[in-house]
């Protein structure tokens, strides 16, 4: 912006317009005139985007960004700015939304305050002295310092002075009067004129007064200094949003005009909005968005033109209104835009048009396939009444898989009537079968032959997959053999019919047959006259299980059979499967025999009953043997005894005595326990 001196003025209100809405912060300022020497200047993270537009924040967390009119202008004249600004369509989480404000910091264009909060000019070192007006978009009813609970929880504007946003110099008033949340979307117009002679500072909203504050800013704010700095200010901070700025010509708008259209229910009407549309500078328009839907049908964008498709059951006059801008390619009120209507009078036709019923795809296909018959061009919303044959089916939609043999069609009913679409007949083909399948089993992993018949070689496809999938390469003849498997794995033959058609999927296993869990060789110690369980309890049904020799067996063919040998055996198990594989394992079953503890030995030197010999303890590895005297003195100890104790006490000859043992085994013996106490008596 340009100020003269006083005469050489051309324009003594500035005129600026605009247009506030959510996440995208977008700011026009319609400036007269504009010239390459008026220029804002960007500080912090703001950008010059054109010699028009400038992005004060971009979409990020922590971000300043300032823009500031190059010179001062003086508030001893009036001034009028009209802008736009354009917030976005989210609510909640962006940021908090500018200020407009006056400043005549020290720190001249590089004046700057805290990051993140209070709009970037608040404490702790605040642009200052200055006088703003917020555009607020955030609640902080919850307590917050920065506005010390003045807030309310609609979008809303205020005064304050000094970076100051906790201390407002006028209760804080919605935005918009109509609506709590200017970050709809939704494009409007802001005005702020000061008058000096009343020293009055007011805000209008698309026409609307928001306030008035009077004060002598002049002297109360600026110490009587008149000269000033103006601009815009945001910042980020956890909340964020992109915030641009855009200059325009005060002269240069586009100029739209209502369009009118007619329309018949549920059908499509292509209408050139931009037709009878202007611009001021000759500029191309372009369509950004459609700002009000139609009550009774669906409109959308398409290039220059506006598509609408009223409801089937909808029949009157029906609006909407779209927004159109010199901006080329933008959704956003980057420039200024105009307001129209589109006013479309949907009637009946005086005669229905037929349905057209429509197939893609064959006709005439293989059982289990469909088809989709199609009523075309009908909408989604109008009543579908499908019949086979004549006779009601299930169907509600434009479309309808047909997959049953028989004529079809379709009845479509609107607001304007009911019509019968033409017939189509639908031929279903019958499958070949597959007559029989010969499957494989094999006793360990490795390779297997398969076998289908009913078909002619070279017309079989084999599967890995019940349904779906593709068949195997190069495997098109009634035997197929498999890869190496270490499972059972089925595998799925079909053939080529002589009518084109494939048959239903036969399985066909491929079987790598699970053998019983068998031990190859086990050993057990038993008792004689003790009972054990040979086997595992994990058997597998359809075994056939034989050991040998049935010698002390209950049953030679259970897979657990129940053993009572009197001596030592060993015992072998065959077990057979249904396929004729075979395993096989032994269990040793060692029979202990009792023990026999004498009483009495003679080392004498005689040569006979020179040792204490306890009969069968070999049978017994683990056994501990222990002689005490008559003191409880322990004179001997010896685990794996051999009957090699002789009577001596560190190697000199006891004395003719009655000792005492203590035979500890390492389980409970039936007979015996698990210790074995008495005396023995050594005699000459």
């Amino acid at each position: 912006m340009i100020f003269l001196p006083r005469y050489e003025r051309t324009y003594k209100h500035l005129r600026n317009r605009v247009l506030l809405g959510a996440y995208s912060l977008l700011i026009i300022l319609l400036l007269a005139p504009l010239t390459s020497s008026a220029q804002f200047i960007t500080r912090g993270d703001a950008v010059k985007l054109s010699d028009q537009c400038f992005k004060i924040t971009e979409d990020k967390e922590w971000r300043y960004g300032y823009i500031w009119w190059k010179e001062k202008i003086d508030l001893s004249e009036p001034l009028e700015l009209e802008f736009t600004i354009y917030l976005g369509t989210k609510d909640l989480p962006g940021a908090d939304g500018i200020v407009f404000l006056f400043h005549n910091d020290p720190r001249g264009l590089e004046a700057r305050g805290r990051l993140g909060e209070a709009f970037g000019i608040g404490a702790p070192d605040p642009v200052s002295p200055s006088v703003a007006i917020e555009f607020d978009t955030h609640n902080n009813t919850n307590g917050s310092y920065i506005d010390n609970n003045t807030d309310i929880t609609a979008d809303h504007t205020t005064v304050f002075y000094n970076g100051n946003t906790a201390a407002p110099e006028l209760p804080p008033v919605p935005i918009d009067p109509n609506n709590e949340d200017v970050e709809n979307n939704q494009c409007h117009t802001y005005t702020i004129k000061w008058n000096p002679d009343t020293k009055e500072l007011k805000l209008f909203f698309d026409g609307a007064e928001r306030f008035t504050h009077k004060d002598d800013i002049v002297k109360n704010v600026f110490n009587g200094n008149s000269m000033v700095y103006y601009g815009f200010a945001g910042a980020t901070g956890g909340l964020y949003n992109e915030q641009t700025i855009c200059l325009q010509d005060l002269n240069s708008k586009p100029a739209a005009n209502d369009d009118a259209a007619q329309a018949v229910p549920g059908k499509p009407v292509t209408v050139a909005v931009l037709e009878n549309d202007t611009h001021t500078t000759g500029s191309p328009l372009t369509l950004t968005r459609i700002v009000k839907e139609p009550k009774n049908g669906t409109a959308v964008i398409s290039g220059d033109k506006i598509v609408y498709t009223p409801s089937v059951w909808f029949q009157g006059n029906d609006v909407l209104t779209y927004y159109e801008t010199s901006d080329a390619g933008s959704t956003q009120c980057y420039n200024k835009i105009a307001t129209a209507q589109v006013i479309i009078d949907v009637a009946c036709p005086s005669s229905l048009p037929p349905v057209e019923l429509i197939a893609t795809g064959n006709t005439a296909f293989c059982e289990g396939g469909s088809v989709i018959l199609s009523a075309l061009g009908q909408a989604a919303d109008a009543k579908f009444t499908w019949k086979r044959n004549g006779l009601l089916i299930e169907g509600n939609k434009p479309e309808l898989a047909a997959t049953v043999a028989g004529e079809y069609a379709v009845n479509v009913e609107t607001i304007c009537g009911t019509v019968t679409s033409n017939t189509i007949t639908v031929t279903t083909i019958p499958l070949p079968m597959v007559q029989a399948v010969t499957g494989s089993a094999r006793c360990e992993p490795g390779t297997m032959t398969l076998t289908a018949t009913g078909g002619e070689e070279g017309n079989y496809r084999w599967y890995n997959v019940a349904e779906g999938g593709v068949p195997f390469p190069d495997a098109s003849s009634s035997t197929f053999t498999t890869p190496h498997l270490d499972a059972t794995t089925t595998y799925y033959v079909s053939f080529i019919g002589g009518n084109g058609c494939e048959s239903k999927r036969s399985p066909v296993q491929a079987v790598i047959v699970v053998l019983p869990d068998i031990d190859p060789y086990t050993e057990v110690a038993i008792s004689r006259g003790q009972t054990i369980r040979l086997g595992k309890g994990n058997t597998t049904p359809g075994i056939r299980y034989e050991w040998s020799p049935a010698t002390g067996l209950d049953d030679p063919y259970s897979a657990t059979p129940r053993a009572n040998p009197t001596e030592t055996i060993t015992y072998t198990v065959v077990a057979t499967t249904p396929a004729g594989c075979q395993i096989t394992g032994q269990v040793h079953v060692f029979v202990r025999r009792d023990i026999v503890v004498p009483n009495a030995f003679s080392p004498n030197g005689d040569g006979v009953n020179e040792t204490w010999e306890v009969e069968t303890l070999e049978d017994y590895p683990d056994a501990r043997v222990e002689v005490f005297d008559r003191w409880g003195t322990r004179i001997y100890e010896k685990v794996r005894y051999i009957n090699e104790w002789n009577g001596t006490y560190k190697g000199q000859p006891l004395p003719v005595s009655t000792y005492f043992y203590v035979i500890t085994l390492s389980e409970d013996i039936p007979k015996h326990g698990k210790k074995i106490v008495g005396s023995v008596s050594i005699v000459h």
